[in-house]
């Protein structure tokens, strides 16, 4: 059984919105690092932007699997990032 959230963005107006939003992730990512990366003001709404269009896409790639995935991939994601930055404090090794 579909919601009506996974109807609208695998066949309603959420397609064109992920184009967009795919497009305007290029374009500020081009913005970032080319341009206004070290623009104070300017920098800040494109880094906010860039996590919206982000977080559109998330979403829209996985409105497509079942949450218990979603939740293993997320939970398994924090678990290596949480295990890397404890190696990170408590090495020995320089590299």
């Amino acid at each position: 059984m579909a919601s009506p959230f996974h109807d609208f963005m695998m066949h309603g107006a959420g397609v064109p919105l992920l184009w967009a939003a795919l497009a305007g992730y290029i374009v500020i990512i081009c913005m970032l690092s080319c341009c206004f990366g070290r623009t104070a003001p300017l920098n800040m709404f494109l880094l906010a932007g860039f996590t919206v269009c982000m977080t559109y896409m998330l979403c829209a790639i996985t409105i497509g699997y079942e949450r218990n995935i979603v939740m293993a991939a997320g939970a398994t994601t924090a678990l290596v990032t949480c295990a890397l930055t404890l190696y990170a404090m408590f090495t020995k090794t320089n590299i």
